[in-house]
């Protein structure tokens, strides 16, 4: 094996493994671990809650909420792409180290283009989603489970969709004392991970 398909095989394993690895730790292959949209949502399995939290995405892999062309992901794909695409062409088509480079850099560059797009509606549909459901939830009656400290958040469980969900939660006007735990509030509006709240007379 000559230095330069060393080279090929080598950036097709990197770029290969790291696309396996991210799959398997992340959310949804890369695109998990900025959290968007607020708390967890609950299932009921034989008496007991199970909350997992709903959304999110890399930062690395977004930029303002937008998939980013420079992101992990993307450059692993780039990198896995060169080297399957400067393999084949020097291997099998028979391709001189220049041209089979070009061909690398092209193949790299398609591969990593589609999926920038792939990350691009991912995440657009992850943050419509929770948009809407934050949307959804203004008005709401809900019910603290943590109480809520003057200033500092509690934790409250609402009821959207026929499904139960968990929320951080502050008042939106301050108190002079906790909001009790069972006490019913009204969503008012979400912020980012937290929900604003009022007691409910």
């Amino acid at each position: 094996m000559d230095a330069l398909t060393g080279v090929y095989v080598g950036c097709f394993g990197v770029g290969l493994l790291y696309a396996i690895f991210s799959t398997i730790f992340s959310g949804h292959g890369d695109v998990g671990g900025h959290e968007i949209g607020v708390g967890g949502h609950e299932i009921g399995i034989g008496g007991h809650d199970i909350g997992h939290d709903v959304g999110g995405h890399h930062a690395g892999d977004t930029d303002g909420g937008h998939a980013s062309p420079f992101s992990s992901t993307v450059i692993a794909c780039f990198v896995t792409g060169f080297g399957a695409f400067g393999l084949m062409s020097k291997e099998w088509l028979g391709f001189g180290a220049a041209l089979s480079c070009l061909f690398g850099i092209a193949g790299g560059l398609a591969v990593g283009a589609v999926m920038f797009v792939f990350l691009s509606k991912v995440i657009y549909a992850s943050q419509s989603s929770s948009e809407g459901r934050q949307i959804d939830m203004i008005g709401l009656l809900a019910e603290v489970i943590t109480p809520i400290p003057p200033a500092h958040r509690g934790e409250i469980a609402y009821i959207l969709g026929g499904s139960r969900y968990t929320s951080a939660a502050m008042t939106e006007a301050p108190t002079k004392k906790d909001v009790p735990k069972g006490a019913p509030v009204r969503i008012k509006r979400v912020v980012g991970g937290t929900v604003y709240v009022e007691p409910e007379e």
